[in-house]
Order: structure tokens, then C-alpha cells, then sequence
């Protein structure tokens, strides 16, 4: 499987007033399906390819994070947001598996997809949410009703990005486990059986 990284300074170097050497962003050896090398970005029509929301850039990002962690503690719920952007497949491919199984989820999780290349302070968005770890999309987190990270999609060996292998899924599954608060035990079941679908489609 194919895996990319994000090579392009402005998705993750995003802060205000950091220093040139603050921003570089160094490239390293693909480690996971989750980036995109920019060299490549140019010769993705094998890859699964995302699909744009003409309204995207119309959304404020920080807004929409504020509103969404408001409705979390309104409901009880904590908010698993995924970074992505329209190039990545990757990202496309993870916003489908979230569309076809929202029962998986919809007990103890709001969604939020933040497209740092679209959204208004998409990338500020980001880095906020990322800090200085390294990586590419798509990227996870899960937090809490205060806006408090619970668990990333950073692994053992890096961000498992859209969880494809078992070691990917096993990762996945765990940070469902760790963090749901209203769905049975069985979900995590339910969860991994369509993720092995999910993987063989």
C-alpha cells in the first residue's frame, strides 16, 4: 500500500509569529498511509481521491470546532475530529468509512472533519489541535466535552492515519475503547468487523 506524506510547510508549520526554523518541516521516509509527498500529489488518479465541499471555504474552522465541542457537553459526548485536506485520498477514504457506519459511533462521538487547505483557520485549527507532532493526514483526535485531548491517532510507530492494516485497526479500536462512555463493550466487535470490510473493499 502506497503511503504518502505531507510535505508542505504551510499544513503544519501554522503559527503565527514562529521562526523560519520553526517552520521548516522535515521530510522523512514514508512510514504510513496516512501522508502525502508533494512529489506525488501531481500523479494520484490510482489513488482514492476526496471529494471538495464548495462551501468549505466558507467555514470558520475555530467557529465550528467551538460549536461542536459545545454541543458535545450539551449532549454527553466527546468530539473525534479528523484532520484532512482535498488532495488527500486518504482523508477521502477515512470520510467514508465515518458516512457508512454512523451507529458506530454516534453514541458517545460528534464527527468533525477540519480540511486544513479549505476552512477559514483551518491550519491555525491544526496546529492548535496537533501541536508540534509530526505527520501527515488524515490525522485523529478525540476530545473531550472541555476540548481536552483523550487519544490521538499517534501510535507506536506514528499516526496510523485511515487504519487499513490489522496493527492500524487494532490502534483504532483501541482509542474507541479507551474513550467510549455510553456504547456496550460489544461495539469495539462491531467496530473491527467493519473495519476488516472496510479494508477489503
Amino acid at each position: 500500500m502506497k503511503r504518502y506524506f505531507l510535505g508542505f510547510t504551510v499544513a503544519l508549520a501554522l503559527c503565527i509569529g514562529c521562526s523560519p526554523a520553526d517552520q521548516a518541516v522535515e521530510i522523512a521516509e514514508p512510514t504510513s498511509n496516512s501522508d502525502v509527498d508533494l512529489a506525488q500529489h501531481e500523479n494520484m488518479a490510482h489513488e482514492p481521491q476526496a471529494t471538495e465541499d464548495a462551501n468549505d471555504s466558507t467555514v470558520d474552522a475555530a467557529q465550528l470546532l467551538a460549536a461542536t465541542l459545545a454541543d458535545a457537553k450539551a449532549n454527553d459526548k466527546q468530539v473525534l475530529v479528523h484532520l484532512g485536506a482535498p488532495w488527500c485520498g486518504w482523508c477521502s477514504k477515512l470520510e467514508d468509512f465515518f458516512a457508512s457506519n454512523p451507529t458506530l459511533f454516534e453514541e458517545d462521538y460528534i464527527l468533525l472533519k477540519i480540511d486544513v487547505e479549505k476552512m477559514q483557520k483551518g491550519e491555525e485549527v491544526a496546529k492548535q489541535l496537533r501541536g508540534d507532532r509530526e505527520g501527515g493526514i488524515p490525522w485523529m483526535t478525540i476530545l473531550n466535552a472541555d476540548g481536552e485531548e483523550m487519544v490521538s491517532s499517534d501510535g507506536p510507530d506514528g499516526n496510523i492515519g485511515c487504519p487499513m492494516s490489522p496493527d492500524e485497526q487494532s490502534y483504532f479500536i483501541s482509542m474507541i475503547d479507551k474513550t467510549r462512555r455510553h456504547a456496550p463493550e460489544a461495539i469495539t466487535e462491531e467496530l473491527s468487523v467493519a473495519l476488516k470490510e472496510f479494508a477489503a473493499k
